[in-house]
């Protein structure tokens, strides 16, 4: 475990320090407490309605799933396919501690939802609450398991890629586009989805309302600021991928215009 949590649970975390950053300026400069306290009586109102966060946690779940793949088929990480010699109680053990750490925000919040449906006596709610959390984390733990039993399996190409890569030749520009769309594009998509209902969600206030314009500015600070995290893989993806253009006699405006 001590080998595991360097590099998959703080490597996790590093590489998302961004998005943290931002749900937790949401959730603690944004809304107050009685807001958060409303939000969850809403959820646990109906097995209907606590679809919305379970959804959610799916999608973060993913998210976690896609980095451990990644992370897998790194070369420097190639050590963690020993895994598959220990016992198979072993292997389950350790593949659900480090998925438990990954996805303790949401079991915080699930505990938090748990701790309200008590109170109000909405065991319905609890159970499903309780359950969903364990087929997350049983879900994502059988999945790092059989990715490091199948190492280096074979990637399947599109008859339509394979005609489109022989007949079209990518220019420079597209290369971080297509790695970005193939290999992030569930963050790709959840990160404008976000921005797109943030800045919906802003100008839907002043219809209602007459709010300070620092209200507007707010809600553009932080879609812009969800989509740091593309400028992030941009800067890694040219040090993964692309490191060797940087030895070439070519000047950086000559570069960045190829």
């Amino acid at each position: 475990m001590r080998v595991l949590i360097p590099v998959f649970v703080r490597e996790f975390y590093l590489a998302n320090t961004g998005f943290f950053l931002l749900v937790i300026a949401l959730a603690g400069g944004f809304m107050r407490s009685h807001d958060h306290l409303a939000l969850a009586e809403f959820f646990i109102s109906s097995p209907h309605v606590l679809i919305i966060p379970i959804a959610i946690w799916v999608l973060y779940t993913l998210k976690v799933m896609a980095f451990n793949f990644e992370r897998l088929n790194q070369n420097e990480n190639e050590f963690i396919f020993c895994l598959m010699l220990l016992p198979v109680f072993k292997k389950w053990r350790l593949a659900v501690g480090v998925l438990a750490f990954q996805l303790l925000p949401v079991f915080i919040y699930g505990l938090f939802l748990c701790s309200i449906a008590t109170k109000y006596g909405m065991l319905r709610s609890t159970l499903t609450i309780i359950i969903s959390c364990m087929v997350l984390i049983s879900t994502g733990a059988y999945h790092f398991i059989w990715w490091s039993h199948h190492p280096n399996h074979e990637k399947k190409i599109l008859s339509l890629s394979r005609i489109l890569n022989f007949r079209f030749t990518k220019p420079f520009t597209l290369f971080f586009f297509e790695w970005l769309i193939r290999n992030e594009s569930l963050m790709l998509v959840g990160t404008k989805i976000f921005s797109g209902l943030i800045i919906i969600g802003v100008t839907e206030l002043f219809k209602t309302d007459t709010y300070d314009l620092r209200l507007l500015s707010f809600g553009i600070l932080v879609s812009g600021a969800a989509n740091a995290t593309i400028v992030l893989l941009l800067h890694r993806f040219e040090n993964l991928h692309l490191h060797w253009v940087k030895g070439l006699p070519i000047s950086l405006p000559r570069r960045m215009c190829l």
